[in-house]
This record gives C-alpha cells, sequence and structure tokens, in this order.
C-alpha cells in the first residue's frame, strides 16, 4: 500500500490540483447563468416586462427594442419546468412587474422533467442562479462541484474561449444573447431535418406541462400580471415539416389557457407572415436582425394590452 501511495501519489495531487483550478475557473468567471442571476437581481426594481423561454428567446427577443424595461430570463434549452421554478423563485423580489410573456415552444409541452439536457443543466441553474430544484440530487457529486458538471473536454473548450476572448459570456446585462449574427446564418435547408427530428418525441401527455403554465397564470392573476402565452416565429421548413397534429394541439391548448383567463393573452407568430426565411439563423431561431423585428412586435403587442 506505501509503494502503491509512492507511485501514483504525484498523479493523484495532479489530479486534485487540476479540478481545483477547474473548480476556480467556474467559480470565479461569469457564465450566462450566473451573469442573468446578478443582472435580474440588480434590475428587480425596475423591470416591468419579464421574458420566460428557451433558446428561441434567448436569441430572438432583444430588451433594448422593448418600450417597457424588459429583462429576458430565458436560457438555451430551458424546459418549463425551469420557467416555473425561476419564477416561483424570483416573483416576489419584483416590486414594478407588469406582465409575464411565457414562450411555449412546440417542442414545449411535451418536454419530459428531469430529461434530455436538464440532466446536466440543473446543476447550473444550482449553481449559479440561487435555486432550489427539486431534481438535484444530495448524492451526486455535481451538485457540491461545479467543475464535474461539464467534461474535461468542455472545460478546456471554455478555458480558451475565455483566454482568447477574455470572456465565456454572449448575453448582455439585458439578458439577449447576442452571438447570432445575421451574417453567420446557416443554409436552413441543410440542417431543418436534423433539427426536427430532434425535437420530436412519443411524449403525449401534455398534462403536467399545461399545469405548470396554469401555476404561473394563477400567481400573476394574484399579483396582478398580465401574462402573454407567446409561439415564437420559425422558418416554413420548420413548420412544414413537423408533426401538424402536435403543433395544433400546442395552438388549441394555448388558445384556450387564454380564453379562460382575463389577464391571459395568446400571441401566435409561429407562422407569421411578417417573417421569411431570412429572418432566421437557422431553421427556428431568429438571427440578430429578426430578433429586433420581433421585439418591436411583441412589444407592441404588450403595450397594446
Amino acid at each position: 500500500m506505501i509503494q502503491f501511495l509512492k507511485k501514483y501519489s504525484p498523479f493523484f495531487v495532479l489530479l486534485l490540483l487540476v479540478w481545483l483550478l477547474l473548480e476556480l475557473f467556474y467559480r470565479n468567471v461569469p457564465n450566462n447563468y450566473s451573469y442573468k442571476y446578478k443582472n435580474v437581481v440588480k434590475s428587480k426594481d425596475n423591470i416591468e416586462l419579464l421574458l420566460l423561454g428557451n433558446s428561441h428567446v434567448l436569441y430572438g427577443l432583444n430588451p433594448n427594442y422593448f418600450e417597457k424595461k424588459t429583462f429576458n430570463l430565458s436560457n438555451i434549452s430551458q424546459t418549463l419546468y425551469f420557467d416555473k421554478l425561476l419564477f416561483d423563485s424570483y416573483h416576489s423580489q419584483f416590486t414594478n412587474l407588469k406582465t409575464v410573456v411565457i414562450s411555449v415552444e412546440y417542442t414545449s409541452l411535451f418536454q419530459v422533467d428531469d430529461s434530455g439536457e436538464d440532466i446536466w443543466r440543473k446543476y447550473y441553474y444550482h449553481h449559479f442562479m440561487d435555486l432550489d430544484v427539486p431534481t438535484v440530487s444530495n448524492l451526486s457529486s455535481k451538485t457540491y462541484s461545479a467543475s464535474l458538471i461539464n467534461s474535461f473536454q468542455t472545460s478546456v473548450r471554455h478555458i480558451n474561449t475565455y483566454f482568447t476572448n477574455g470572456t465565456i459570456l454572449d448575453v448582455d446585462s439585458t439578458g439577449f444573447g447576442y452571438n447570432y449574427d445575421k451574417k453567420d446564418r446557416i443554409l436552413i435547408s441543410s440542417v431543418a431535418n436534423s433539427i426536427i427530428n430532434k425535437h420530436e418525441n412519443q411524449v403525449d401527455d401534455i398534462s403536467e406541462n399545461v399545469k405548470k403554465i396554469e401555476d404561473i397564470i394563477q400567481i400573476c392573476k394574484q399579483k396582478k400580471y398580465n401574462v402573454v402565452l407567446l409561439s415564437m416565429p420559425v422558418s416554413k421548413d420548420y413548420s412544414s415539416g413537423i408533426n401538424q397534429s402536435k403543433k395544433q394541439l400546442v395552438f388549441k391548448t394555448l388558445k384556450s389557457l387564454a380564453n379562460k383567463n382575463d389577464h391571459v393573452f395568446y400571441l401566435n407568430l409561429f407562422e407569421d407572415n411578417r417573417f421569411s426565411n431570412n429572418d432566421f439563423y437557422d431553421a427556428d431561431h431568429l438571427h440578430s436582425d429578426g430578433a429586433v423585428k420581433c421585439s418591436k412586435i411583441v412589444s407592441e403587442f404588450v403595450s397594446n394590452l
């Protein structure tokens, strides 16, 4: 045993040192989650309009083009599960909030809790957004160490990005994701099918996700907030390729929620003719210029409520 320790102790010391350096990196270098948390807390007394959703909102709704003071609290692959956790955790801190926009995508109602990217992203919400996430296990090492969330290769990529760009952020102080530039747009026809296939699943029961929306709606009613349920625009290639029955179910469900509640409104931009394929970065995300157009449309809708 002593010989084993003598032989391998330098290796274990090296591993410990690498882990410590990575932990210091993740704890001290701002990422999208920690930066959003910092700024939403900083702006809590001024925010009038809160945006919830996934990457479609992150890259598609720019608060700088809204008439009201707006904060974008969306994240990549953010599900309704985390929309609700974020809202439940933060809403009592807002002193001037008037409207909550919840983007409900084609995939949103069919997502299963603690599956897909939630399996690892939940630790980001736990570590960097001060969320009590029920699906985070006390038995997991990732609960205590931020450096263990990602693979070593991913961590190396983050470090390279930091030393190259001086940051790993791609969001501004309003929460908007700014790196889907028009000049970098991807040929939609080349990626539409793969994105559609990625988004399809065999889930039919939407009751749990509808309940999450209804819970937010109920709190907003008590707080006298307006709620806008939003279907973000997508390219024609994407819209025509997805399951049409599921698509209509999403529209019908959101319209029904709006009809049943006086403070809830539905804005369906999913197939809005004001958008063409030229407005998109890829098959289902707007580029930064398309985001300006969409932001102005949503802002006007909210202002006219």
